[in-house]
């Protein structure tokens, strides 16, 4: 139901330059796209929308129990790093999605990623 993509952390400058804006940094992440069209029939046995609603479920049980104390400034790469750790559980960093113009869903999960 997709695909997975490795990649590096983005961090903005501060203050932008006219040079960059954007820095590459050290801290690899995965994304997993999953490719959804308007036929469930395709899904199979697995379905991607109750895969990201579990991860979802998952961080907000373990932010829960973390009583969630934000640190500032507040970095969600390293929040679910430790967090994957602690429950040996890939959680998400952030879950975006995209609505192309033919009705084709791409679900984005971006996790923090391992060395390559």
């Amino acid at each position: 139901h997709g695909y997975l993509h490795q990649g590096r952390v983005l961090q903005r400058v501060a203050p932008p330059t006219r040079e960059c804006e954007w820095v590459v940094t050290q801290r690899n992440i995965a994304v997993k796209e999953i490719i959804l069209d308007n036929q469930p029939q395709n899904r199979g046995i697995e379905d991607p929308i109750k895969e990201v609603a579990a991860m979802q479920y998952l961080k907000q049980r373990e932010q829960q129990r973390r009583n969630h104390v934000v640190e500032a400034p507040y970095d969600i790469h390293l929040e679910a790093e430790q967090m994957t750790i602690e429950s040996n559980v890939m959680m998400p960093m952030e879950i975006l999605h995209q609505v192309t113009g033919e009705g084709v869903l791409h679900i984005y999960i971006i996790m923090p990623g391992t060395t390559w």
